[in-house]
C-alpha cells in the first residue's frame, strides 16, 4: 500500500507554463533555480497537510493553535476534511518541472526532491511541435535512450540541501529505486507520441509513473486524454499519476487542470476541470501489489519484460509502501474504481471560457470588460459567458469561501480603495456579507447597443432583455451621426459623388466601404467608452473591450477588420457558431435567461444594409457568406485539421455530400477557398481569442498560412482544374464527324452562353457516346442558351453526344427535347486566352472535317472572347 505522498506537480511549473521567447534570457532559469532552492529548503520543515475522510474525533487544531485560521479555511474549502496531522515535507517525494541547462542545450526537465536535497533530472525525450506548441524552438529533446550524466547544481540549491548532500546529481533518462518499487517520469508530449516511455519502463519493472503535464483545454478533448492515459496502465498494469496546469497562462490556451490518478486501466482519483481557485490537491490511495498480480498473470508481459534493458536507477532508500501488519484497516483506505467525469460541449463552452476570463481579468488589473451587444447570437454568448463567471464568482465567495476570490473581487469592486477592499473581503471570508451574481455583473460587466437606422427593434430589444437578464450594465448609442459624418466628408471632397447602399442604386464597392463605416465605427466608440466608463461611473480603472466573432467567420473572413471583432479579448473566437447555438440553449436554463433561447431562433444578420419594406432584414449572414454555417464549420475541420488543400477537399466532400451534384460541389469548394485567400489578411491583426477548438484560424498560434493570399488560382487550385481536366479527357468520344453549322458571335460568361445568332445546325454523331456526355454535365452543370428567340436551359435537352478534342477544346451537343423548341447547340471553348500549338492542331483538324461535309469556311468559327473555367 502507498505510504508516502508523492506530488507531481504540472509540466515547469516553476517557470510558468507559456513563458515561449522568455526562455532565451537566462533570468528565466535563474529565477527557477531560486524556487527550487525554496522548496528544498521547505522539504526539511515542519508543514500541516490535510487528510480527508478519515475518521478522527481528535481536534489537532487545538494542539497548534498558531493554524487556527488556515484550518478554519481548510473546513470552509473542504468540509470532508476532519483530521490534521503535522509531518516533515522531508517525507514526501515531490517532482516539479523546470528548465534546465546542460552542456550547452537547454532540456525542459523533470526534478525530483525528497529529504532537503536534489536526487534526479530526468529531461524530455519528446517536444511538443504542432498546434499551438513550438517547443523545439526553446528546447532540445533527450535522445539518448537509457543514459546518463553528472549534472553540478547551482550554488543557491547547494546552499539550500540537508548537510551531506552531494554537489552533482543523475542527469539523463534515469529511474527512481526505492526499497519496494520503481518510479519513473514522462513528461506531457511522451504520453501522446506512439512510441511513448511509459511502455519500455513498465517492461523494465517500473510500478509508478509521474507526468507533470501543460495540456490545454480543447471542446471533447478530455475523453482522449483519459483514455490515452487508462490505455497507458492497462496494457502493462502500473498506477499513473497524471497533474496538469490550470487556468489561463497569459496567453490563448485555458489548461483545464482534471488532475487524474489511475490503477491498472481504472480511474480511481479525479480533479476538477473547471473551477477558480489556484491549488487543487488530488489524493489517492493505491495497493502496489494490484500491479504486480496483473503483471504477473499476463504471459505476453512476462515475455517482453525478460529480454528489456534495464535502465540507469537512482537508489533512494526508502518504502513507498506501509506493512499492513502495522495498519489494520488498510485495505478499507484503498480508493475505489470511480467513473470518469465528462461535461457535454455546451458546458466546456460555458466554464471554460468563464474560468479564463477570470483569470485574464484578475490577472490584468482591470475593472471590468465593455462588450459590444448587437442582440446577436455571438455577442449574446459572450455576455452569458460572463453571466456564468459571475455565477461560479458567486459560489467561490459565498460556497467555498476562496480567500483567493473573495480578494480579487473585492479588489475589482472598490480599484485602488485598498483599505474598503479589506474590509469586505474580511465579511465576505467570515460569511457576514454574501454576494450576488447579478452585482457581480452589474460591476464587471458593460453591455452597449450602437444602433443605426439599419438596425431593427427586434435586435435592440433582445440586447435589452439580455442585459437585463444577466444583470450587467447596459447602454443604448445611435451612431448615425458618427457615420454620417463620414459620409458627409466624402462628399465634400468628392462633389460629384455620393456612395448609395445596394438597394438604393449604388454599386458593390460603394455599399461594401458604407457597410464597413458603421462596423468600424463601433469599434472605435468601444474603445473610447472602455476608457471613459470607470471615471464616468466612479468604479474601477479601466475595461477590456470584448470581440465577440465565431471560429468559422474568422476562418472564412466574414467580417470587416478593425471592427467589433478588433477587441482585447474574445472568449467565443475558437468556437463554432453551431456549438455556440447549442449553449445559448443550454445557457437559457442554466442561467435563466428566456432571451437567448429566442436569440438562437433568430436568423443571424449584420444589419449594415438597409431594412426592406415594414422594416424587414433584407440582409442575413449565411446569404452574404454564400455558406451555411454548418458547411463552413465542415470547411474548417477539413482546411486545419486534416490539412485539406482544394483537391483533396473536394474528394472528400463528393463522398460525404452526395445529395449534391458534383458540380455543385466543385463550386462550394472554390468558393470557400476563393473567400480564404482573400480575407486572409485579417487573420494577422486577429483578437487573442480562447482556444476551444483545433480548426482555430489564428495564425499567431494555430495557423500559419501567412496574411496574403492570391484570390484567384494558386497551385493547388491550377491542380484542381487539372484534375477536372483530366476527368474531361477521360470522356472523349470519336464518333462521326459534323456536319454543317453557323455559330457567330459567341461569348462565354461562367455557365451562360449568349449568342447573336438564332440558327444553330444539327451535329451528327452516333448514340456511344450518350452516357460520356451525360457524365460530363453531371461535372459541370446545365448552362444556359441565350438566343433572340429566349433562353434554353440545358436540363430540358435530350443530351446526344459529345466530341472532346486534347485538353483545350471541348464540343457538345444536344438534341431538343421536343420538335418545339430550337434546333441544338454547339460549344467549342479553350482555356487559355492563346491556344497551344496542339491546340491550333486541333482546330484545324476540326475544321478540316467540317470542310469535307460543306461547311463554311474557318472565318466563320469564333473563339470565345473570355475562357470558360468550369
Amino acid at each position: 500500500m502507498h505510504r508516502l505522498p508523492q506530488p507531481v506537480f504540472a509540466d515547469r511549473v516553476l517557470n510558468s507554463y507559456s513563458c515561449e521567447d522568455h526562455f532565451y534570457e537566462r533570468d528565466t532559469e535563474d529565477h527557477c533555480w531560486e524556487l527550487l532552492a525554496a522548496i528544498v529548503a521547505d522539504s526539511l520543515s515542519d508543514h500541516t497537510i490535510m487528510q480527508c475522510g478519515v475518521n478522527n474525533s481528535d481536534r489537532k487544531d487545538v494542539k497548534y493553535p498558531h493554524l487556527a485560521g488556515d484550518i478554519e479555511r481548510w473546513r470552509r474549502e473542504d468540509p470532508g476534511l476532519v483530521s490534521y496531522e503535522v509531518v516533515t515535507l522531508g517525507k514526501i517525494v515531490i517532482d516539479v518541472g523546470m528548465p534546465v541547462t546542460h552542456c550547452g542545450a537547454r532540456y525542459n526537465c523533470r526534478v525530483i526532491i525528497y529529504d532537503g536535497r536534489v536526487w534526479l533530472i530526468r529531461p524530455k525525450m519528446a517536444l511538443a511541435d504542432d498546434g499551438n506548441y513550438r517547443e523545439p524552438r526553446w528546447f532540445a529533446a533527450w535522445r539518448r535512450e537509457r543514459e546518463v550524466e553528472d549534472f553540478r547544481l547551482p550554488q543557491c540549491v547547494l546552499d539550500a540541501s540537508a548537510g551531506g548532500a552531494p554537489e552533482s546529481v543523475t542527469f539523463g533518462d534515469a529511474v527512481l529505486k526505492f526499497d519496494d518499487t520503481v518510479v519513473a517520469s514522462e513528461t506531457c508530449e511522451e504520453l501522446f507520441t506512439p512510441n511513448a516511455p511509459h511502455i519500455r519502463l513498465a517492461l523494465s519493472g517500473v510500478e509508478m509513473f509521474t507526468n507533470g503535464s501543460g495540456s490545454h483545454h480543447e471542446l471533447r478533448k478530455l475523453h482522449k486524454r483519459l483514455e490515452l492515459i487508462g490505455s497507458a496502465t492497462s496494457k502493462a498494469g502500473g498506477v499513473y499519476l497524471y497533474a496538469n496546469q490550470k487556468g489561463c497562462d497569459g496567453n490563448r490556451l485555458y489548461f483545464d487542470g482534471c488532475s487524474t490518478v489511475m490503477v491498472n486501466g481504472r480511474l480511481v482519483a479525479q480533479g476538477r476541470q473547471f473551477s477558480l481557485c489556484d491549488v487543487e490537491v488530488v489524493t489517492a490511495t493505491v495497493d502496489l501489489d494490484d500491479v504486480s498480480t496483473m503483471r504477473g498473470r499476463m504471459g505476453a508481459f512476462q515475455h517482453s519484460a525478460a529480454k528489456t534493458a534495464s535502465y540507469t536507477s537512482v537508489a533512494l532508500p526508502r518504502r513507498l509502501s506501509m506493512d499492513p501488519r502495522h495498519c489494520t484497516q488498510w485495505r478499507t483506505l484503498i480508493s475505489k474504481p470511480i467513473e470518469p467525469r465528462y461535461h457535454q460541449p455546451e458546458e466546456e463552452i460555458a466554464y471554460g471560457p468563464a474560468c479564463w476570463l477570470w483569470d485574464y481579468l484578475r490577472r490584468s488589473g482591470a475593472s471590468g470588460f465593455l462588450l459590444p451587444l448587437s442582440g446577436g447570437a455571438d455577442s449574446a454568448s459572450s455576455a452569458a459567458i460572463v453571466g456564468i463567471m459571475c455565477a461560479m464568482v458567486e459560489r467561490a465567495v459565498n460556497v467555498d469561501r476562496d480567500l483567493d476570490v473573495i480578494a480579487d473581487i473585492t479588489r475589482i469592486f472598490h480599484g485602488g480603495d485598498e483599505e474598503t477592499a479589506e474590509n469586505d473581503a474580511s465579511h465576505y471570508s467570515c460569511g457576514a456579507k454574501d454576494i450576488t451574481r447579478s452585482s457581480i455583473a452589474d460591476r464587471v460587466l458593460t453591455t452597449v447597443y450602437m444602433g443605426t437606422v439599419n438596425s431593427s427593434t427586434e435586435t435592440k430589444d433582445r440586447a435589452a432583455k439580455i442585459a437585463d437578464e444577466i444583470g450587467c450594465y447596459h447602454m443604448n448609442v445611435e451612431i448615425d451621426s458618427i457615420t454620417g459624418a463620414f459620409v458627409a466628408l466624402v462628399k465634400q471632397l468628392f462633389p460629384s459623388k455620393s456612395p448609395r447602399f445596394r438597394a438604393h442604386g449604388g454599386s458593390y464597392r460603394e455599399n461594401i466601404a458604407l457597410q464597413n463605416i458603421q462596423a468600424r465605427c463601433r469599434m472605435v466608440l468601444a474603445f473610447f467608452l472602455a476608457q471613459l466608463l470607470p471615471w464616468i461611473r466612479d468604479q474601477g480603472t479601466f475595461m477590456l473591450v470584448m470581440g465577440s466573432a465565431n471560429v468559422d467567420e474568422g476562418l472564412r473572413g466574414y467580417m470587416t477588420k478593425y471592427d467589433c471583432s478588433s477587441a482585447d479579448i474574445n472568449p467565443i473566437g475558437g468556437i463554432s457558431k453551431m456549438d455556440l447555438r447549442k449553449f445559448l440553449l443550454w445557457a437559457s436554463t442554466e442561467l435563466r435567461c428566456s432571451s437567448l433561447a429566442a436569440v438562437e431562433k433568430a436568423t443571424p444578420t449584420a444589419e449594415l444594409e438597409p431594412l426592406g419594406n415594414g422594416n424587414v432584414i433584407a440582409q442575413t449572414d449565411e446569404e452574404d457568406m454564400g455558406m451555411t454555417y454548418e458547411e463552413l464549420g465542415i470547411y474548417g475541420t477539413l482546411r486545419t485539421i486534416y490539412r485539406c488543400g482544394p483537391v483533396r477537399m473536394f474528394n472528400y466532400l463528393l463522398h460525404e455530400w452526395d445529395h449534391l451534384a458534383p458540380w455543385e460541389v466543385v463550386g462550394k469548394v472554390k468558393h470557400f477557398f476563393r473567400s480564404y485567400a482573400v480575407n486572409r489578411h485579417k487573420m494577422t491583426t486577429v483578437t487573442p481569442s480562447y482556444h476551444a477548438e483545433a480548426y482555430s484560424p489564428d495564425d499567431n498560434r494555430c495557423g500559419e498560412d501567412g496574411g496574403l493570399a492570391s484570390p484567384g488560382s494558386p497551385p493547388p487550385v491550377c491542380a484542381f482544374e487539372r484534375q477536372e481536366d483530366d476527368r474531361d479527357e477521360n470522356l472523349t468520344c470519336t464518333s462521326s464527324p459534323p456536319v454543317r453549322f453557323r455559330c457567330r458571335d459567341v461569348h462565354f460568361h461562367h455557365s451562360h452562353i449568349s449568342t447573336t445568332d438564332s440558327t444553330f445546325v444539327s451535329f451528327c454523331t452516333t448514340r456511344s457516346g450518350l452516357g460520356n456526355l451525360q457524365k460530363w454535365t453531371r461535372w459541370h452543370g446545365p448552362p444556359h442558351l441565350r438566343t433572340q428567340r429566349g433562353s434554353v436551359n440545358l436540363r430540358t435537352l435530350r443530351i446526344f453526344d459529345a466530341l472532346v478534342v486534347n485538353r483545350s477544346f471541348r464540343t457538345i451537343v444536344a438534341h431538343p427535347a421536343s420538335p418545339s423548341q430550337t434546333a441544338c447547340l454547339l460549344l467549342l471553348c479553350t482555356h487559355s486566352p492563346k491556344p497551344s500549338a496542339r491546340s491550333e492542331s486541333a482546330r484545324r483538324t476540326i475544321v478540316s472535317s467540317r470542310q469535307s461535309h460543306r461547311a463554311p469556311s474557318p472565318e466563320h468559327l469564333c473563339a470565345p472572347a473570355s475562357p470558360l473555367r468550369f
